[in-house]
Protein backbone atom coordinates (compact mmCIF):
# COMPACT_ATOMS: atom_id res chain seq x y z
CA UNK A 1 0.00 0.00 0.00
CA UNK A 2 2.97 2.62 0.24
CA UNK A 3 2.92 3.23 -3.82
CA UNK A 4 -0.89 4.26 -3.52
CA UNK A 5 -1.69 7.15 -5.57
CA UNK A 6 -4.05 9.26 -3.93
CA UNK A 7 -4.63 11.86 -6.58
CA UNK A 8 -5.87 9.02 -9.07
CA UNK A 9 -7.88 7.60 -6.08
CA UNK A 10 -9.43 11.06 -5.69
CA UNK A 11 -10.20 11.35 -9.20
CA UNK A 12 -11.53 7.66 -9.84
CA UNK A 13 -13.77 8.76 -6.64
CA UNK A 14 -14.83 11.78 -8.29
CA UNK A 15 -15.49 10.02 -11.66
CA UNK A 16 -17.36 7.42 -10.29
CA UNK A 17 -19.95 10.19 -7.93
CA UNK A 18 -20.15 11.84 -11.35
CA UNK A 19 -21.39 8.77 -13.28
CA UNK A 20 -24.24 8.52 -10.62
CA UNK A 21 -25.12 11.82 -10.66
CA UNK A 22 -25.46 12.11 -14.64
CA UNK A 23 -27.63 8.49 -14.55
CA UNK A 24 -29.82 9.75 -11.68
CA UNK A 25 -30.40 13.00 -13.46
CA UNK A 26 -30.28 11.72 -16.91
CA UNK A 27 -32.65 8.90 -16.23
CA UNK A 28 -35.52 11.59 -15.62
CA UNK A 29 -35.81 12.30 -19.32
CA UNK A 30 -35.89 9.55 -20.99
CA UNK A 31 -37.69 8.37 -23.06
CA UNK A 32 -36.94 12.24 -24.96
CA UNK A 33 -39.82 14.71 -24.67
CA UNK A 34 -42.20 12.53 -22.58
CA UNK A 35 -40.23 11.96 -19.44
CA UNK A 36 -41.44 13.35 -16.77
CA UNK A 37 -38.36 16.58 -16.94
CA UNK A 38 -38.86 17.29 -20.60
CA UNK A 39 -36.95 20.00 -21.57
CA UNK A 40 -38.68 22.88 -23.23
CA UNK A 41 -37.04 24.56 -26.36
CA UNK A 42 -35.42 24.29 -29.42
CA UNK A 43 -32.33 22.59 -27.85
CA UNK A 44 -34.25 20.70 -25.23
CA UNK A 45 -33.43 17.10 -26.70
CA UNK A 46 -30.22 17.68 -28.37
CA UNK A 47 -29.00 19.05 -24.79
CA UNK A 48 -30.21 15.88 -23.23
CA UNK A 49 -28.07 13.73 -26.06
CA UNK A 50 -24.90 15.96 -25.26
CA UNK A 51 -25.02 15.11 -21.96
CA UNK A 52 -25.57 11.22 -22.05
CA UNK A 53 -22.71 11.05 -24.92
CA UNK A 54 -20.93 13.01 -22.92
CA UNK A 55 -21.35 10.66 -19.92
CA UNK A 56 -20.75 7.86 -21.98
CA UNK A 57 -17.30 9.54 -22.67
CA UNK A 58 -16.66 10.12 -19.03
CA UNK A 59 -16.98 6.19 -18.45
CA UNK A 60 -14.68 5.32 -21.28
CA UNK A 61 -12.02 7.57 -20.00
CA UNK A 62 -12.62 6.67 -16.27
CA UNK A 63 -11.93 3.14 -17.16
CA UNK A 64 -9.05 3.88 -19.35
CA UNK A 65 -7.71 6.05 -16.41
CA UNK A 66 -8.33 3.30 -13.80
CA UNK A 67 -6.37 0.06 -15.68
CA UNK A 68 -3.88 2.61 -16.99
CA UNK A 69 -2.71 5.52 -14.80
CA UNK A 70 -3.33 4.08 -11.32
CA UNK A 71 -3.29 1.23 -9.18
CA UNK A 72 -6.49 -0.12 -10.35
CA UNK A 73 -7.58 -2.08 -7.53
CA UNK A 74 -7.98 0.74 -5.04
CA UNK A 75 -9.34 3.12 -8.00
CA UNK A 76 -12.12 1.02 -9.22
CA UNK A 77 -13.30 0.39 -5.39
CA UNK A 78 -13.17 4.29 -5.32
CA UNK A 79 -14.68 4.53 -8.11
CA UNK A 80 -18.10 2.15 -7.21
CA UNK A 81 -18.61 3.27 -3.82
CA UNK A 82 -18.59 7.15 -4.89
CA UNK A 83 -21.24 5.65 -8.18
CA UNK A 84 -23.58 4.77 -5.18
CA UNK A 85 -23.22 7.45 -3.56
CA UNK A 86 -24.06 9.84 -6.84
CA UNK A 87 -27.89 9.56 -6.80
CA UNK A 88 -27.81 10.43 -3.28
CA UNK A 89 -26.05 13.54 -4.00
CA UNK A 90 -28.44 14.11 -6.44
CA UNK A 91 -31.68 14.13 -4.31
CA UNK A 92 -29.70 16.66 -2.12
CA UNK A 93 -29.47 18.92 -4.32
CA UNK A 94 -31.82 21.72 -4.40
CA UNK A 95 -34.83 21.35 -6.62
CA UNK A 96 -33.83 23.91 -9.17
CA UNK A 97 -31.06 21.59 -10.00
CA UNK A 98 -32.76 18.59 -10.24
CA UNK A 99 -35.93 19.26 -12.83
CA UNK A 100 -34.57 22.63 -14.67
CA UNK A 101 -31.64 22.76 -17.28
CA UNK A 102 -29.25 24.48 -15.15
CA UNK A 103 -28.62 20.77 -13.50
CA UNK A 104 -27.85 19.57 -16.92
CA UNK A 105 -25.52 22.54 -17.65
CA UNK A 106 -23.83 21.83 -14.14
CA UNK A 107 -23.57 17.97 -15.51
CA UNK A 108 -22.24 18.74 -18.51
CA UNK A 109 -19.83 21.16 -17.51
CA UNK A 110 -18.64 18.87 -14.48
CA UNK A 111 -18.17 16.45 -17.01
CA UNK A 112 -15.99 18.00 -19.59
CA UNK A 113 -13.64 19.33 -16.73
CA UNK A 114 -13.26 15.84 -15.73
CA UNK A 115 -12.92 14.09 -19.15
CA UNK A 116 -10.27 17.29 -19.79
CA UNK A 117 -8.11 16.03 -16.48
CA UNK A 118 -8.24 12.80 -17.39
CA UNK A 119 -7.45 13.44 -20.99
CA UNK A 120 -4.14 14.97 -19.27
CA UNK A 121 -3.13 12.15 -16.72
CA UNK A 122 -3.84 9.54 -19.49
CA UNK A 123 -1.36 11.45 -21.86
CA UNK A 124 1.34 12.10 -18.98
CA UNK A 125 1.44 8.38 -18.15
CA UNK A 126 2.33 7.28 -21.46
Amino acid sequence: MENLDITGVILSATGGLLLGYGAALLSGYYPLGRGMLALPGRFGKASVLIASAEVALLVLLLLAFIFTATGWAPALIAAGLALLAGPLAFQAMPAGLSTSGAGLGLLVVAAAALCIVFLLQLSAST
